[in-house]
């Protein structure tokens, strides 16, 4: 009886337990999946960044904490509980198109991984013409984004990709960057 045990516990680790057809813990979001959500946008804040009037890049310093930037910064110094660094307004098409394109093909390629940290540089904020505020605040270390409806968080996504051209349209403003851990 032990044997068959541990041949049975053997075979199941290999992962011969499973139906062939059976989707993998670390599959990514699809219709034939239906245990993990599709890894998304909301759509209200997806059709903001699609056409938003005003575009905003900030650069965020996450070692300071949430509770520590609430509690020792005034109003004007944070986003969203995290210190801000400086900010630029994207004018032109060049650095808007990046941005954006950057966030959307960051939640567009990911798997649905991420880190359970969530220390973000990078947030951009689109302005619509109605006056709504949606700030998608990002963090490429953590593969994760919140995303903002004034301050109410509508929706989280993972993420994968590279922060380098967000950092490339802060340091062409002379915005301080975070420093990398």
């Amino acid at each position: 009886m032990r044997f068959f045990i541990a041949a049975t516990l053997f075979f199941a680790s290999l992962g011969f337990a499973a139906p062939p057809d059976a989707p993998s813990p670390k599959a990514p979001p699809s219709k034939t999946n239906p245990v993990r959500p599709p890894n998304k946008l909301p759509d209200e804040a997806a059709e903001a960044l699609q056409s938003g009037v005003k575009f905003i890049l900030f650069s965020l310093d996450p070692p300071m904490t949430r509770k520590e930037a609430n509690e020792e910064l005034k109003p004007e110094q944070k986003h969203h509980g995290f210190k801000i660094l400086g900010s630029t307004e994207l004018v032109t098409p060049e650095t808007k198109g990046s941005a954006i394109s950057t966030l959307t093909d960051a939640v567009k390629n990911s798997g649905g991984g991420s880190a359970m940290c969530f220390s973000p540089r990078h947030s951009l904020r689109a302005i619509t013409s109605k006056g709504g505020i949606y700030d998608f605040v990002t963090c490429f270390h953590c593969d994760k984004i919140w995303i903002f409806s004034g301050e109410k968080r509508i929706g989280e996504a993972t993420i994968t990709g590279s922060q380098k051209p967000l950092d490339d349209i802060l340091t062409a403003a002379k915005i301080p960057l975070a420093k990398k851990k």
